[in-house]
C-alpha cells in the first residue's frame, strides 16, 4: 500500500467525521468526534489538529452541566500534541493539568497512560528523575490496581527501554525494547490504531540507538529501517524526518555516503512533519558532506540553510551554531580565505562558550592552531594548542562529573525502587497476615460443630443451607486474599454471609446482623481494599456481643462517601463495651492471640500514606447510655479509599 494511498484513506476519515460533527446537535457527541478527529489528524496534519483542538476549547468553554471528562481529555490530547511539535515545556504544563484532573481517580487505565505519555515528554526535558518516580508509581499501579491490559504493559516496557537508554543502561534498554516488542505481538490487530503503530515505530528507533551506542551497525541499520517502514505504511509523518535523519548518520557513520545522502535528503523532504531541528541536521550534514568532497557552493547553501533554522528558534542553540560556524571556517581555510575563516572560527568560539561547550573548544584550538601555523604565526598557533589541553582537561572532567552524576542519579533510582519493593512486599505480608488473622478459629470450630449437630437432628434442610454459605465464606476469604481491591458488592455479600451464620447459627437467633448501603454508592463498580472490614466486624462479634446476658445483639454496617474518593464505613454493635472487654479478657486465658486488628491498622495506614491522604483513616467510639452512662456498645469508623477500575492479579515485571 502506497503513502498516497494511505494519506487518501486518512482524509476519507477525516472528512467523514466532519460531515458527522457538522450534522450534530449533541454537545457530547460534538466532542467525542472533534476528539476523533484530533487522533487521526494528529500523526498526519499537526495543523489541522491544532484547529479541532481549538474547537474543542471553543464548545468547552460555553459549556454548561458535567463536561470534566472531556476537559480531561482536552488536556491530554493537547498535551500530546504539543509534545509531537516539540514544544515541550507547553507539553508538560498541560500534563500536569491533566493529571491534576485526574487525581480522583488514582489507578484508572487513563491516568496511567496519560504518566506514561508525560514520561515521554520529560525525557525530552530531560528531568529523568521524574520520569523514573512515574515510571515506578507505574509498575505499582500495574502490579496491583489496574487490570491487565496488553496495550498499557506495552506502553511502559517501551518508556522504560528509552529511560534505561538515557542512563547508558544498554542491557536494560534492550530487555525492555524486546519485552514491549512480544506483548505488541499480543494486540489484535483490529485493535490497533495510529498512537500503537507510533508507539511501534519509537521502540524500533529506540532499538537502533541502543545498537549505535553498542557499535553494531547491522542491527542498528536494521531497526531504524523498520521505524521508517511504519512511519511510511501508516502514513504517521510527525517524526518521520528525525527517522531519516537516524538512518542518514547511521550510513554517515559507515562511511556510505550515496545512502546518507538519501535520506538526509529524504529528511529535508517530508511533508507535514513540523520539525525544523531535523531538517537544519541534515541540512548540515549534507553541507559537511559536500565540504569532504571539496564542493564549496553547494557546501555553503546547505550550511546556510540549516543556520537560517537554527536563528529563527526562539531559545539559541549554542551547540550547533558553533558546529555550523565551525565548519564555515573550514570551508573557508580550504579555499585559502583565512580572514574568513578566522571571523567564523571566532563565531563559533563565541557560541561554544556560551553553550559551555568544552568539546568544541577543544576542536576550535585545534583549527586555530592549523590556521595560525598555515600563515606561519608560529607563536599564536604553539599558545592554542597550550589552550587546548587546558580546554581538554576541563572536558574530561565534565565527563567524569557527567559519569559520576549518572551514577548518582542510578543508584538514587534503585534506592527508591527497592524502597517501593518493599513496600509491596510490606503489603502482601499484611494481607497473608490477614488471612491468618481474618477467620478466628473459635469462630470455624463453634460453625462446624453447629452444622455438625443440626446434622445429627437430621434437619438436612438447614444443614445444607448453613454448608452452602460456609463453603461460600471460606472460598471468598481465600479469593480476598490474593487480591487488594473487591467490589462494594462483593464486600457486602461477604459480610452478610459472615453474619446469617453467626446471627442464625452460632448464636441462634439472639443476634441480628444489618447492612445499610448509602443509595448514592454503585456497589457494582466501586472497588475496596479486600480483608479490612471483616476483621472490625469479627472484633464486634467476638467480643462486643458474645458476652451478651440481657438483650439481643445487633451489629450494623453502614457505607456512605466520605469524599469524593473516599467510603466511610460505620461498625456499630450494642455489646459490652471495650472497658468490660478489656477486663474480661484479663481474667480468661487466651489460646487465640487476634492481631486483626493490628493488621487492619498497618494495612490502612500503607494505603492512605501511598494516596498522601492526612486524615485518621480508623476511629473506635464508646457508646453510653445517656441517662445511666451505662455502656452501649461501640462505634468503629473506618476511611476506605476506593478505586472505579477492576484490580489486577499480582504481576512480576
Amino acid at each position: 500500500m502506497t503513502q498516497q494511498l494511505l494519506s487518501e484513506q486518512s482524509h476519507s476519515r477525516i472528512s467523514a467525521l466532519e460531515a458527522q460533527l457538522n450534522a450534530s446537535q449533541s454537545l457530547a457527541e460534538q466532542l467525542e468526534l472533534l476528539s476523533s478527529l484530533v487522533e487521526e489528524a494528529t500523526f498526519s496534519n499537526p495543523e489541522r489538529a491544532q484547529q479541532y483542538l481549538e474547537t474543542m476549547a471553543h464548545l468547552l468553554n460555553e459549556a454548561q452541566g458535567n463536561v470534566w471528562a472531556y476537559h480531561v481529555l482536552y488536556e491530554l490530547q493537547v498535551a500530546f500534541l504539543e509534545n509531537q511539535l516539540y514544544n515541550y515545556t507547553l507539553s508538560e504544563n498541560h500534563y500536569r493539568k491533566a493529571l491534576s484532573l485526574l487525581s480522583q481517580q488514582p489507578a484508572s487505565p487513563l491516568r496511567v497512560m496519560a504518566m506514561l505519555d508525560f514520561a515521554a515528554t520529560l525525557s525530552n526535558l530531560q528531568k529523568f528523575e521524574e520520569v523514573g518516580g512515574l515510571l515506578r508509581e507505574v509498575e505499582a499501579l500495574l502490579q496491583s490496581h489496574v487490570r491487565t491490559d496488553n496495550r498499557l504493559l506495552f506502553h511502559f516496557y517501551l518508556r522504560s527501554g528509552y529511560f534505561a537508554l538515557n542512563l547508558g543502561e544498554l542491557t536494560d534498554a534492550i530487555r525492555h525494547f524486546m519485552q514491549a516488542e512480544d506483548i505488541f505481538a499480543l494486540i489484535p490487530p483490529s485493535e490497533l490504531g495510529s498512537k500503537d503503530w507510533y508507539l511501534l515505530s519509537l521502540l524500533y528507533a529506540g532499538k537502533g540507538h541502543v545498537y549505535e551506542r553498542d557499535g553494531e551497525p547491522e542491527q542498528e541499520i536494521t531497526a531504524f529501517k523498520k521505524a521508517i517502514e511504519i512511519c511510511e505504511q501508516k502514513g504517521l509523518r510527525t517524526r518521520l524526518s528525525w527517522n531519516y535523519l537516524n538512518m542518514g548518520n547511521s550510513y554517515m557513520r559507515l562511511q556510505e555516503v550515496g545512502l546518507a545522502k538519501k535520506y538526509f535528503y529524504k529528511t529535508i523532504h517530508v511533508e507535514d512533519d513540523l520539525n525544523k531541528q531535523s531538517r537544519a541536521s541534515a541540512l548540515a550534514n549534507l553541507g559537511r558532506l559536500a565540504l569532504a568532497e571539496n564542493r564549496f557552493e553547494e557546501a555553503n547553501e546547505y550550511l546556510h540553510q540549516a543556520k537560517a533554522i537554527y536563528q529563527s528558534r526562539r531559545q539559541p542553540d549554542h551547540g550547533n551554531m558553533a558546529l555550523l560556524h565551525m565548519w564555515f571556517g573550514e570551508l573557508y581555510f580550504q579555499r585559502n580565505d583565512y580572514v574568513e575563516a578566522e571571523e567564523h572560527y571566532l563565531r563559533a568560539w563565541k557560541a561554544a562558550e556560551a553553550g559551555q561547550r568544552d568539546d568544541l573548544l577543544v576542536q576550535l584550538c585545534q583549527a586555530f592552531a592549523e590556521l595560525y601555523e598555515v600563515q606561519e604565526d608560529y607563536e599564536t598557533a604553539y599558545g592554542y594548542l597550550k589552550v587546548k589541553d587546558g580546554f581538554l582537561a576541563n572536558y574530561q572532567a565534565a565527563m567524569r562529573h557527567g559519569k559520576v552524576r549518572e551514577l548518582e542519579l542510578k543508584y538514587d533510582l534503585e534506592r527508591r525502587r527497592r524502597e517501593a519493593e518493599e513496600l509491596r512486599s510490606q503489603t502482601i505480608h499484611l494481607r497473608l497476615q490477614a488471612l491468618r488473622a481474618q477467620m478466628n478459629p473459635h469462630f470455624i470450630f463453634n460453625v462446624m460443630s453447629c452444622i455438625q449437630s443440626i446434622v445429627r437432628e437430621g434437619d438436612s434442610k438447614n444443614a445444607d443451607e448453613f454448608l452452602h454459605r460456609f463453603s461460600i465464606l471460606m472460598r471468598q476469604s481465600l479469593n480476598f486474599s490474593e487480591v487488594d481491591f473487591v467490589t462494594l458488592e462483593e464486600e457486602v455479600e461477604f459480610l452478610r454471609n459472615y453474619l446469617i451464620i453467626n446471627s442464625k447459627l452460632r448464636f441462634m437467633g439472639k443476634m441480628e446482623g444489618r447492612i445499610a448501603l448509602e443509595e448514592e454508592l454503585p456497589d457494582e463498580v466501586l472497588y475496596l481494599p479486600s480483608m479490612i472490614i471483616q476483621p472490625l466486624v469479627e472484633n464486634a462479634v467476638e467480643h462486643g456481643i458474645r458476652p451478651l446476658q440481657d438483650r439481643k445483639g445487633i451489629v450494623e454496617v453502614t457505607f456512605s462517601w466520605f469524599d469524593e474518593t473516599n467510603i466511610l464505613c460505620q461498625i456499630r454493635d450494642n455489646g459490652i463495651g471495650r472497658a468490660a472487654a478489656k477486663q474480661r479478657s484479663k481474667n480468661r486465658p487466651k489460646k487465640h492471640k487476634s492481631r486483626g486488628m493490628e493488621i487492619v491498622r498497618d494495612r490502612l495506614k500503607i494505603l492512605h500514606d501511598e494516596r498522601g491522604f492526612t486524615t485518621q483513616p480508623l476511629r473506635i467510639i464508646d457508646l453510653t447510655d445517656p441517662a445511666t452512662n451505662q455502656p452501649m456498645g461501640t462505634l468503629v469508623e473506618v476511611i476506605l479509599p476506593t478505586e472505579t477500575t477492576p484490580p489486577s492479579a499480582h504481576f512480576n515485571f
